[in-house]
């Protein structure tokens, strides 16, 4: 089943989830793909209880059912960090905004709360190719350059192309995940 709206998701969420709560509090929700909003089957998420003010607490992790939904229940009164992750994907942390952005406190303020989150995770991205000359015959030792699409144009990653047989020159790679398109 594919629900295309946000908000009808996270009603078929809750419609679908929430009868099987006990009292105590519970965090659940879906994974999906950013753009698309397809469920991420088999995401990881990473449930970290907060201590007193700035220590962390237990971890406990779980995996994304076939439809991207997840449930952690059986918790306690508390302020909680929910984190999402898949290969192919960048990390994602609940409530963050851009890629390098601190994401946010799930406070669950009574023992018979139920919160419902969304995670929506973007992939990574690559760059791959050579590098030919207009008669297609392959060049050595160029520099590739990838730019950030903003105006001005920013340059993102640099690396080289090696010859068959040698070592890559040492420095900065391409790294997509290192650069996210915030937009």
């Amino acid at each position: 089943m594919f629900v295309k709206s946000s908000r009808m998701r996270r009603a078929v969420i809750a419609i679908v989830l929430l009868p099987r709560l006990a009292s105590a509090a519970s965090i659940q929700g879906i994974v999906v793909e950013h753009f698309s909003g397809r469920p991420l089957a088999r995401a990881e998420v990473k449930l970290a209880a907060l201590g007193s003010p700035g220590t962390a607490g237990g971890e406990i992790k779980t995996r994304a059912n076939t439809v991207g939904q997840f449930l952690f229940s059986g918790l306690g009164v508390g302020a909680y960090l929910l984190t999402a992750s898949r290969t192919g994907f960048a990390e994602l942390r609940y409530g963050q905004k851009t890629w390098k952005a601190a994401g946010a406190r799930i406070v669950l303020a009574e023992p018979e709360c139920h919160y419902v989150a969304e995670l929506r995770l973007r992939r990574l991205g690559a760059v791959a190719g050579m590098v030919w000359d207009e008669n297609q015959v392959g060049l050595p030792e160029q520099d590739v350059i990838v730019y950030e699409a903003t105006r001005p144009p920013k340059m993102a990653a640099r690396a080289s192309r090696r010859l068959p047989g040698r070592r890559a020159r040492a420095g900065p790679l391409l790294r997509a995940d290192a650069r996210q398109n915030d937009g």
